[in-house]
């Protein structure tokens, strides 16, 4: 008896052949419904847009969807996913990504957007990306507006990331159009915090 033993394990370039398939919309075997509206409001209809993708790749990547596609609900029984209250042009984005591996955004406020969205399926992959883009961009001229964007999305580490950085730079970032802007309960977080740096 021999053993057969490849230098590399036969499923490594599954990457590439789903994003092969996902291109040309081949071997797709389950279709994500995804709606702006909430579940109440969208009860009967359609969805805004429909998406083709493959099973095992969504729950590969995303615990929440495989925890559907396994359940005995109906994701679990069916070839569809019902997605509500999220922007079918951002989850575009996150298909993309889980495919392409990477994500074109246009703005701050579509990162966070698609933070958002990745948050909530779980993607770690995505968001450790997210987190570590929006950590690296906070300057005086945006530490305002990505700390309000952030906790407002519900993306905590770089809310905290911001805050951070606004706590250390307070005197510099103080004098900046996005200071008059804050919430006052952004506000009454930095004036309490013990971290904050201030001569």
């Amino acid at each position: 008896p021999m053993d057969v033993v490849a230098n590399a394990m036969p499923l490594d370039n599954c990457g590439a052949a789903f994003r092969e398939m996902y291109l040309h919309d081949e071997l797709c075997d389950i279709t994500v419904s995804v709606s702006s509206k909430s579940h109440e409001h969208a009860q009967g209809v359609c969805a805004e847009r429909e998406f083709r993708a493959h099973r095992v790749a969504l729950a590969s990547v995303s615990p929440v969807l495989r925890r559907m596609l396994l359940s005995s609900f109906k994701e679990g029984q069916t070839n569809e996913i019902a997605l509500y209250d999220m922007d079918p042009d951002i989850f575009a984005k996150v298909v993309d990504f889980i495919y392409l591996g990477s994500v074109h955004v246009s703005s701050v406020e579509e990162m966070f957007m698609v933070g958002k969205v990745s948050d909530r399926l779980d993607i770690a992959m995505l968001s450790d990306c997210i987190l570590s883009i929006a950590s690296s961009k906070i300057s005086d001229d945006n530490c305002w507006s990505i700390l309000k964007g952030s906790r407002s999305c519900g993306l905590s580490s770089i809310a905290e990331s911001a805050m951070r950085y606004v706590l250390e730079n307070f005197e510099r970032v103080a004098d900046r159009a996005g200071f008059l802007a804050t919430e006052e309960e952004i506000l009454a977080d930095i004036l309490a915090s013990h971290d904050l740096v201030c001569q």
